[in-house]
C-alpha cells in the first residue's frame, strides 16, 4: 500500500504541480527576454503595440545576507499585471506586500531568516534592506518575490530583464525590436516540464510492478498462514455440518482485520514516504509538495481485487477439509465402537 501511494503519488504530485505552474501562476502567451534595459520611449511603444497587455519583470541573482547566513538568491520584481501571480502549495494567492518582501520557504532556510526579520540584498554594488513580510511554500520559482512600488520606494531604478505577454497581433512586431533578444511560449516551457515525467517513468512502473508483487506474495502467504494454524478448527466445522462457503466467508471475514489496518498504516506510512520522496526531484527552481487524485480510489481497488482473487486458492485449501474432516469422523466412530 505504501509502495502504491508512492507511486501514483509521484506521478500526480509532478503533473499537478506543473499544471499549476503553468497554469495558473504562469498565464501569459509568450515570454519575451530583454537584451538592454528599454529606455521609456520604448516601453511606450511596446505598451501601445501591446494595448497595455503585458507585464514586465526583471529576474536577477544577488547576494542575500541576513544576520545568520550569506546567500545566493534569485531576485523577482514584478510589475503590475496578472500573468505573473505568486501561489503557495495550497493554491492560495500570494498578494505581494506594499512595505516588505515574500520569501520562499527554501530560501529562508538558506538565509535562516523568520518571518518580520531583515534581510539585504546587494546589487549593481548597492545593498538594499528588505523586510521579510511573508515566508511562504511556494512550488516555483524559488527565492526573493517583491512589487515594483516597493523596489522604487527603497529609491532604486526598476530595469525589466522579461516582458510577459498574451497573444496580440502585433506581438511579431514587438520581437523584431532590437531590445527583445528572445521569446519562449508558455505551451513550449510546459513540454520541457513534462520531460521530467518522462524521466522518471520508469522507476514508477518499477516502483508500481514491485509493490504489485511484495502485496500479493505476502497477502498470500499471511491467509495461507491464517489457513494452516486453523486447519484442525474448520475441518471440525466441516464435520458439524459447515458448508465450504461457510468456511470460506470465515476466511474472508478473517482476512478483513489485517486488510483495513494494513491499508490505514500504509496509507500513513505512503503520505509521508511519498513527501520524502518528491523530495528527491526537487530542484534549485522547483519544490514538490505531495499531491493525490483519484488514482488513490484505484490504489484501493487494487488491493480489493487482490484479495478477492485469493478465494479460489483459499477455497482449494477448505476443500481438502473434507479429506481431514473425513478422517477425524472415522476416528471418532472407532472411538464410539471400542467403548462399546
Amino acid at each position: 500500500m505504501m509502495l502504491l501511494m508512492a507511486s501514483f503519488g509521484l506521478k500526480d504530485t509532478i503533473n499537478i504541480v506543473n499544471s499549476e505552474i503553468y497554469g495558473r501562476q504562469y498565464t501569459y502567451y509568450e515570454k519575451l527576454n530583454l537584451s538592454m534595459s528599454p529606455t521609456e520611449d520604448e516601453v511606450k511603444k511596446i505598451e501601445s503595440l501591446l494595448s497595455g497587455d503585458c507585464q514586465w519583470v526583471s529576474e536577477q541573482s544577488c547576494e542575500a545576507k541576513s544576520s545568520m547566513s550569506v546567500h545566493s538568491e534569485r531576485l523577482f520584481i514584478i510589475g503590475q499585471g496578472y500573468f505573473f501571480t505568486t501561489y503557495d502549495t495550497d493554491g492560495n494567492v500570494l498578494g505581494l506586500p506594499v512595505d516588505g518582501i515574500i520569501l520562499s520557504s527554501s530560501s529562508a532556510r538558506d538565509l535562516n531568516v523568520k518571518e518580520n526579520g531583515f534581510i539585504s540584498v546587494l546589487i549593481a554594488g548597492k545593498r538594499n534592506y528588505l523586510k521579510v513580510s511573508r515566508i511562504a511554500d511556494i512550488n516555483s520559482p524559488q527565492g526573493i518575490f517583491m512589487s515594483q512600488s516597493y523596489w522604487e520606494s527603497l529609491g532604486n531604478t526598476f530595469t525589466a530583464s522579461a516582458l510577459l505577454a498574451d497573444d496580440n497581433m502585433n506581438l511579431d512586431e514587438v520581437k523584431q525590436m532590437s531590445v527583445i533578444k528572445d521569446s519562449v511560449k508558455l505551451k513550449k516551457q510546459y513540454s520541457e516540464s513534462e520531460e521530467l515525467l518522462d524521466s522518471v517513468q520508469g522507476v514508477i512502473i518499477l516502483l508500481i510492478a514491485a509493490a504489485i508483487l511484495l502485496s500479493v506474495v505476502i497477502q498470500y502467504n499471511l491467509g495461507l498462514l491464517n489457513f494452516t494454524e486453523k486447519y484442525r478448527e474448520y475441518a471440525t466445522l466441516r464435520v458439524l455440518g459447515s458448508y465450504n462457503t461457510d468456511i470460506k466467508s470465515l476466511i474472508f471475514k478473517s482476512s478483513m482485520i489485517p486488510m483495513v489496518t494494513g491499508w490505514i498504516i500504509g496509507s500513513i506510512a505512503g503520505w509521508y514516504f511519498l513527501g520524502l520522496y518528491v523530495r528527491t526531484v526537487s530542484t534549485t527552481t522547483i519544490s514538490y509538495s505531495p499531491h493525490f487524485t483519484i488514482d488513490i480510489i484505484y490504489n484501493c481497488l487494487i488491493n480489493r481485487r487482490r484479495l478477492l482473487s485469493f478465494n479460489p486458492a483459499y477455497g482449494m485449501q477448505v476443500n481438502s477439509t473434507d479429506r481431514y474432516g473425513r478422517i477425524v469422523e472415522v476416528g471418532r466412530i472407532k472411538c464410539c465402537l471400542q467403548k462399546k
